[in-house]
C-alpha cells in the first residue's frame, strides 16, 4: 500500500493534498498498515517546490521503517513539468544516494528523463548491470502491465500516457477494461528527455 507523502513540512503537504491535518492522517495510515503486518511505502510527486529537501522524505521513510518509497516527477497532461538543472542535479544526487544506500528499503521511480543518466551512471561504473537494467526498465513506459488511476478518476495505461481509457468514477468499468484490452497504442512520454 502506498501512502503520499509529498513534503516533509505539513503544512506544505496539507496544503498539496488541499485537506488540513493530510501530513499527520498519512503518517497515521503507515502505522497502522505496519501494524496490521501489510507492506507499506510513501509515494512522493517530485516538485519544483519539494525537489531540494526530498532527502528528508527519504530520510522520513528510513524511520518509519516502511518496505519501499517511490518517487515519481509532476506531471500535467501526460508529460513530465521541467526541472531546472540544478533541482535535476539535486535529485539526481539523492536517487544515486538511496540506489546505493545498501539499507533494506526498496526505491521505486518511473522517469524516463533518466534513462540516459542511468546510462552514464553503468558506463561510468558507478552501477552494475543488474541496477542499471531494473531501474531502466522501471523509466521506460509500462502501458502493457499497468493501469494507473489519477486523482480525478481518469485512468490510463501508464502514469505518463497522453490520453486517458476513460473515468472509473463515471465510465462503466467492462467498457473501460475493453478499451484496455483492445487499445494499446496509448502514447506515453517514456522517450521525454527531461
Amino acid at each position: 500500500i502506498f501512502i503520499s507523502i509529498d513534503d516533509i513540512n505539513h503544512e506544505e503537504h496539507d496544503l498539496n493534498r488541499g485537506v488540513d491535518g493530510a501530513y499527520e492522517k498519512a503518517l497515521s495510515a503507515i502505522r497502522m498498515c505496519k501494524k496490521a503486518g501489510l507492506k507499506v511505502g510513501i509515494s512522493t510527486t517530485i516538485t519544483s517546490k519539494n525537489v531540494n529537501h526530498f532527502d528528508k522524505i527519504y530520510a522520513l521513510a528510513l524511520d518509519e521503517e516502511v518496505n519501499i518509497i517511490s518517487f515519481l516527477r509532476e506531471r500535467k497532461h501526460g508529460q513530465l513539468v521541467p526541472l531546472m538543472k540544478e533541482q535535476m542535479t539535486k535529485y539526481q544526487n539523492i536517487l544515486y544516494r538511496c540506489m546505493t544506500s545498501g539499507n533494506s528499503i526498496g526505491l521505486n521511480f518511473h522517469d524516463p528523463s533518466l534513462r540516459p543518466w542511468l546510462k552514464d551512471l553503468y558506463d561510468g561504473g558507478h552501477i552494475d548491470r543488474n541496477t542499471y537494467n531494473k531501474y531502466d526498465v522501471m523509466c521506460s513506459c509500462h502501458k502493457e502491465t499497468t493501469i494507473s488511476v489519477a486523482p480525478d478518476g481518469s485512468i490510463s495505461a501508464c502514469n505518463l500516457a497522453q490520453r486517458t481509457m476513460g473515468n472509473i468514477l463515471v465510465d462503466d468499468i467492462e467498457e473501460i477494461i475493453k478499451k484496455y484490452e483492445t487499445e494499446k497504442d496509448y502514447i506515453c512520454s517514456s522517450s521525454i528527455s527531461q
